[in-house]
């Protein structure tokens, strides 16, 4: 503005033909203000919640990978206002039931967040696209949980019966925090690394016992479609990632 107001005064020692001294004065006008919304974005950028992930691990009877050796395990993380938005994509991970057979298999995934400075996390949740192929007579059962730390917040289950049948069946499972742990997260210190830990457990039973409807005498088919010879499978969707939005807020002073 000193820089204008002088022009302004010395236009005339200057030289300066009105038009020209206008253009000036409006280029100026326009490098404060966007100076000023440049300040003001870093001022908000700095009031927004952060955190980030520094490390992750993936174990269990289904999967085996972390941050230093991910192999084709694909875990991203990105910062979206005051969340932290976390997405993998574990390579395989399902169960396959082999004809009169039962089998489990199991992949745990932690995480290793930091908020910034004066800030914690507020709350969790989770979101899972599950995909199963079963005949009658079958059973499988997935079983997700989301944890803090030590402490379970929030658990869902989806069971398919033996009187169900199944094709390329896709199951959206949304995971929130049960409100009566809550108090898992008022308690957190204030700037305190936490571990967000999501397991999933698979698990089935085939059934050895030929189906009444057969449409022949080998068994290869059921009036419902199903197949007595194919596998029963339970994995996680492969083209749909598995998503865990962290939420923090300021800690109270």
């Amino acid at each position: 503005m000193k820089i204008i107001h002088w022009m302004t005064q010395h236009s005339g020692q200057l030289r300066i033909q009105p038009e020209i001294l206008l253009k000036y004065i409006c280029a100026f006008s326009l490098i404060i203000t966007m100076s000023s919304t440049y300040a003001d974005l870093q001022k908000k950028q700095q009031e927004i919640v952060q955190g980030k992930l520094a490390q992750w691990q993936a174990f269990g009877s289904g999967c085996r990978a972390s941050s230093e050796s991910p192999g084709e395990f694909v875990v991203t993380s990105i910062i979206k206002e005051s969340r932290l938005v976390v997405q993998f994509k574990p390579h395989k991970f399902g169960l396959a039931l082999k004809k009169g057979l039962q089998g489990v298999r199991e992949c745990a995934l932690r995480l290793n967040v930091e908020p910034a400075p004066k800030h914690k996390i507020k709350t969790i949740h989770a979101r899972a696209l599950l995909e199963a192929t079963k005949s009658d007579g079958d059973r499988i059962r997935s079983r997700i949980l989301l944890l803090l730390g030590d402490s379970l917040i929030a658990r869902r289950e989806w069971d398919l019966q033996k009187n169900e049948f199944a094709r390329n069946r896709n199951e959206e499972t949304v995971i929130f925090p049960e409100p009566v742990t809550m108090n898992f997260f008022k308690q957190s210190h204030c700037g305190q690394p936490q571990i967000v830990g999501i397991d999933f457990t698979f698990e089935g039973v085939r059934n050895n016992e030929k189906p009444k409807n057969l449409s022949d005498e080998k068994g290869t088919s059921t009036e419902g479609g199903g197949h007595r010879d194919e596998e029963s499978v339970l994995r996680l969707q492969p083209s749909h990632p598995t998503t865990i939005e962290i939420v923090f807020e300021k800690c109270e002073t």
